[in-house]
């Protein structure tokens, strides 16, 4: 919605790119599979450390869809 919609004329729904992006942000109910194993735990915090992830995590849908990041 928010990227697509204005390519085809469209109007982004602010309100529900906010909600969404609300919902996102909370803890997933199953992060406990991860959390709660320390070797996957770990396993995980090892590769979400990475310079590559970092940059993908840090990136907003406006710095995708305008191509900087």
């Amino acid at each position: 919605m928010y990227i697509i919609l204005p390519l085809y004329g469209g109007v982004t729904d602010k309100k529900a790119v906010e909600e969404s992006a609300a919902k996102l942000e909370k803890k997933p109910p199953k992060a406990s599979l991860v959390t709660d194993r320390p070797h996957v735990n770990a396993w995980w915090k090892a590769i979400s450390s990475r310079p590559a992830v970092q940059v993908i995590a840090g990136m907003t849908l406006g710095n995708c869809a305008s191509g900087r990041n």
